[in-house]
């Protein structure tokens, strides 16, 4: 009890007759409980004994005895990550401990679920959007995946090589070299897997790569130097980089991390795929939803081959890894069922493709030698695939991704100048909302409060224009989305205070920081724009 003057929340696991819960709460009045109790007959006793109105309304987030009466697993989770402890009642660790170490996995596998979700976000919010509007004008020109070429039709019920780039890759070369000779199926490459088949002189029939960071550049640049015709088929948001002098045939297909495209581009309905953390979760979720008939994994290894992580012909990756140090690594099992090393982000992509697979009907057939077990394919060697099923030659069509863009230029010139219209604005009204903020920080600062709550009617009413205006959910909230969420996650911290000097206080708390990163992020945009409408790209399109 004497070791939480740190803490903002407590998770009391096992109750007893609450003595120690007493105990906590006549310490620390202020303080937020979530309570688990595995025994119900024990969670029975303890509400009837115990008035749960001496912990005040607002700081009991949870009472639940199993993972499904959690009410709010958001909040608790929050509340964890933000500052919290866990107090085991003994007699319950020694009577229910199999329960108790369930919740307690639940509550890290979530944590490590949020964490990277945050990171995510955090790492790319800003590139994800700055992509999408720097290529709004590849994506007016060139066609739409689902839209306006023919993949739709030709690759229902066909089969076709998703290649990634792992060291298996280079144990298929012959045998995907024969399959490009016979055109017996399509050759997909994601990512850096198309240099391995490059340094092999397999040309695929086609790039799939989303990636937005700067580096996914180098994957092409191979292509670009040689002037390779490979086709690019793109995701809306990929690294802008990556589109510059392409010399191959573009097609894209909108992210749903491309908050731009999808609103001013097209107003039709085309498929909009999700993001994942590889490019080869991507892929097979597009080709899934093509109907394709037969996708067939190769290089897929999702770990470490003899401390190798990727395929030969990657110069800009580092091949091997040291091992040495056990803690980088965990244990997963292979195809044959044998033990293999892997790491966390390889069990985040392997994941995402299970779920993909499971929700659709294509056969998903996995040949990769030494490769992660996959949930719901088949292991079969690639050799016996081209016997059993790559039966047929020719079925490769040549004009797969041929296709002009079908978008109307002029609907989306006017949807483009509703969004710089909406900008001016947006930046007017935030203008008003910073100077409400200042007044308020400048009477707090001064001892006045008389005035805070028609100030704060002032600025909750800018800020709900703000948060409605076009702009800001096209381009700042995405940019922002992690300080966003944290904000909506908090702001309710600021309207429970009832007591004025503190609800200003926690009002400068909560709201200044996301203020200051929508002022970075409108002077950051307005760059970007200008980037834009510089490019020779953008004045072809829009002139």
């Amino acid at each position: 009890i004497n070791e939480l003057n740190n803490v903002n929340h407590v998770l009391v696991i096992g109750v007893g007759l609450g003595y120690h819960i007493k105990g906590i709460v006549r310490k620390y009045p202020n303080m937020q409980f979530s309570i688990f109790e595995p025994n119900l007959q024990v969670l029975h006793a303890f509400l009837n004994f115990f008035d749960l109105s001496e912990i005040k309304e607002k700081n009991l987030i949870n009472v639940f005895h199993s993972l499904e009466d959690i009410v709010n697993v958001e909040k608790l989770l929050r509340l964890v990550i933000k500052s919290s402890t866990m107090a085991i009642f003994p007699t319950a660790l020694r009577m229910d401990k199999e329960k108790i170490e369930q919740v307690i996995f639940y509550i890290k596998d979530q944590l490590n679920d949020k964490k990277f979700n945050l990171l995510t976000d955090v790492t790319f919010q800003m590139r994800w959007t700055q992509n999408s509007i720097l290529n709004l004008a590849e994506v007016v020109q060139t066609p739409n995946l689902f839209l306006h070429t023919k993949a739709v039709s030709y690759l229902k019920g066909a089969s076709v090589i998703l290649v990634s780039a792992g060291p298996s890759l280079d144990l298929e070369i012959e045998n995907l070299k024969k399959i490009k000779k016979d055109r017996s199926a399509y050759i997909f490459a994601v990512g850096s897997a198309v240099n391995t088949l490059i340094a092999n002189e397999i040309m695929p029939d086609a790039l799939f790569s989303y990636d937005p960071t700067e580096k996914n550049a180098n994957v092409v640049q191979k292509i670009k130097e040689l002037q390779l015709p490979i086709p690019l088929i793109f995701g809306s948001s990929i690294g802008y980089e990556v589109l510059q002098n392409y010399p191959g045939p573009k097609v894209h297909f909108f992210m749903n991390q491309d908050s731009i495209s999808t609103n001013i581009v097209s107003s039709e309905q085309s498929n909009i795929v999700a993001d994942a953390p590889s490019v080869a979760a991507v892929t097979l979720n597009i080709l899934c939803q093509m109907d394709v008939r037969h996708i067939i994994l190769v290089g897929q290894n999702l770990g470490l081959v003899n401390r190798m992580v990727y395929s030969s012909g990657i110069e800009y990756a580092t091949q091997s890894v040291d091992t040495t140090d056990s803690s980088s690594y965990i244990e997963t099992s292979d195809v044959l069922g044998n033990t293999m090393l892997t790491t966390n982000g390889f069990m985040q992509m392997k994941e995402a493709m299970e779920g993909i697979i499971a929700y659709y009907p294509s056969k998903v057939i996995n040949t990769t030698f030494g490769g992660a077990h996959i949930n719901n394919t088949e292991y079969i060697t690639l050799s016996d695939v081209m016997e059993t099923i790559l039966t047929k030659t020719d079925v490769v069509a040549n004009d797969i991704f041929s296709g002009k863009t079908g978008y109307k230029i002029d609907e989306v010139k006017e949807r483009y100048s509703e969004l710089e219209n909406s900008f001016d604005v947006l930046y007017s009204t935030f203008e008003k909302l910073l100077k409400i903020h200042a007044e308020i920080v400048n009477s707090f600062e001064k001892g006045i409060i008389s005035k805070s709550e028609n100030l704060f009617v002032q600025f909750d009413n800018n800020f709900s224009k703000v948060e409605q205006s076009v702009f800001f959910l096209r381009v700042i909230a995405p940019i922002t989305r992690a300080q966003y969420k944290e904000l909506v996650a908090r702001s309710y911290e600021v309207n429970y205070e009832k007591v004025p000097r503190k609800k200003i206080d926690k009002f400068i708390e909560v709201y200044t920081p996301y203020l200051r990163a929508m002022y970075v992020t409108l002077i950051q945009v307005q760059d970007i724009f200008g980037q834009l409408k510089n490019s020779i790209t953008y004045k072809e399109v829009f002139k």
